[in-house]
Formats: C-alpha cells, sequence, structure tokens
C-alpha cells in the first residue's frame, strides 16, 4: 500500500477493537456484539472499496467509519483530496490512530456519532463505511443517513455506501 506508510502503525488492543501488525500487513478487527470481525488492510481491500470511486474527481471528502484509516488516506494522496474528514464514535481508537501519526495532515479525525453529526459545510464526497447496527435494519439506517447527509454535498457530489458499493447523487 504505497499510499499508507505502515512504518508508525503499532499494534494496539483497544476496548472494542485491535491493530496488529504480522510483517507487511496489518490486521483491524473490531468487536461487535462481544465478537470481533476483521479483515487485512491491504491494496486488495482498499480496491474493492474504491472501485466504484476511483474515477471520481473530488476534493473534499466526508466520511464515517476510521478502522485504521486506510480509505481516509486514499482519499488524500491518491485522489488528492484537501479535506477529509472522518467521524468515528470510538474515542479510543480516534485516539490511538491519531497518536500513530501516520495519516496525512488533510485527515481530520472527528470523535461523534455519524447518527447524530451535523456537518459544518459541504463535500464533493460523502462515504458511509461504518460498521451498521446488525440490531438495526439496514435499509432504514441507509434512508436516515441519505436524508440527512444530501443537503450536505456540493453540487455533483454524491453519496457512496461502501458496504454494497453504492452511490447516490
Amino acid at each position: 500500500m504505497g499510499y499508507l506508510d505502515k512504518t508508525n502503525i503499532q499494534d494496539f488492543s483497544g476496548d472494542n477493537f485491535t491493530i496488529i501488525k504480522e510483517g507487511a500487513n496489518v490486521r483491524f478487527s473490531k468487536k461487535t456484539e462481544g465478537q470481533y470481525g476483521g479483515s487485512y488492510v491491504d491494496n486488495n481491500y482498499v480496491s474493492v472499496f474504491t472501485r466504484s470511486i476511483a474515477s471520481l474527481d473530488f476534493d473534499s471528502v466526508l466520511m464515517s467509519g476510521l478502522g485504521i484509516g486506510v480509505l481516509a488516506q486514499w482519499c488524500a494522496t491518491e485522489k488528492g483530496a484537501s479535506t477529509v474528514d472522518v467521524v468515528e464514535l470510538d474515542s479510543e481508537l480516534c485516539t490511538a490512530v491519531n497518536d500513530m501519526n501516520y495519516l496525512s495532515p488533510s485527515v481530520n479525525i472527528i470523535n461523534e456519532d455519524i447518527y447524530t453529526y451535523t456537518p459544518t459545510k459541504t463535500y464533493d464526497l460523502i462515504i458511509f463505511d461504518h460498521w451498521f447496527f446488525p440490531d438495526k435494519d439496514y435499509a432504514s439506517q441507509k434512508e436516515s443517513l441519505t436524508s440527512h447527509f444530501l443537503s450536505y454535498l456540493n453540487t455533483e457530489g454524491v453519496l457512496f455506501y461502501a458496504v454494497n458499493n453504492e452511490i447516490i447523487s
């Protein structure tokens, strides 16, 4: 992953997540309902989530879900976005990633809940890449987020749901 310098990424075990560096790979796992689920973070991981937006031009991005910041870093370094605001609910994860200091200076981590967050500006691209609540209906969560965030898009801006590579404009 040329856009993510893993030199400063360190093993970390939080209350609800783990970051494990295994040679050239990094494994990020998130605990949901007492179970850990996660994946190795590599070029393939990002290409799966970016195939629908790779051809888009954008300068400002709002996204939900930090993970270890790979998608945010891709937006900043590969796509040249000058602003990448990432809303993440887990304060321990926000602190850990900030402390490791490996993300681009254009990535701004905001410790809030995406379902109650109100942006102060508009964006070219809004990405929803957080863990959806398994006890709630995905369609209703998507409808709620779409109706709230459509007004925070710039002209020609799009919403992107990474979980199913869906673009809404």
